[in-house]
C-alpha cells in the first residue's frame, strides 16, 4: 500500500496501520452503498446471490497473488535482518 522510501526503509508501523484503517473504511462504505443499491432497486435475490458468488470467485482468484506478496514481505524482512547483522559484523571487524 505504501511505496518504499528512497532510503530503502519500510514505512513506519503507524503509517501502515492508518492506511489499513482507511482501506477498511472504504471497503465498509462500498458494502453499505452496494446494500443500499440492492435494497432500493428491483433486483431479484437470485441475481444478488449470483453477483456475490462471482465476487467471491474473483477474490479467490487473487489468493495466489496475495500469498506471494505475503511471502515476499517475509523474505524481504529476513534479508533486511541478515543485511543489518552482516553490516554490524563488518563494522565490528574493522
Amino acid at each position: 500500500m505504501t511505496s518504499i522510501s528512497p532510503d530503502g526503509q519500510p514505512p513506519q508501523r503507524e503509517l501502515r496501520v492508518t492506511e489499513w484503517k482507511w482501506v477498511l473504511v472504504a471497503f465498509a462504505v462500498l458494502i453499505v452503498c452496494a446494500a443500499v443499491l440492492v435494497l432500493t432497486s428491483s433486483m431479484a435475490w437470485p441475481t444478488v446471490a449470483f453477483a456475490v458468488v462471482i465476487l467471491l470467485v474473483l477474490v479467490g482468484a487473487t489468493i495466489p497473488t496475495l500469498g506471494a506478496g505475503l511471502l515476499r514481505g517475509g523474505e524481504e524482512k529476513r534479508a533486511r535482518v541478515s543485511a543489518l547483522r552482516q553490516e554490524g559484523h563488518d563494522r565490528a571487524s574493522r
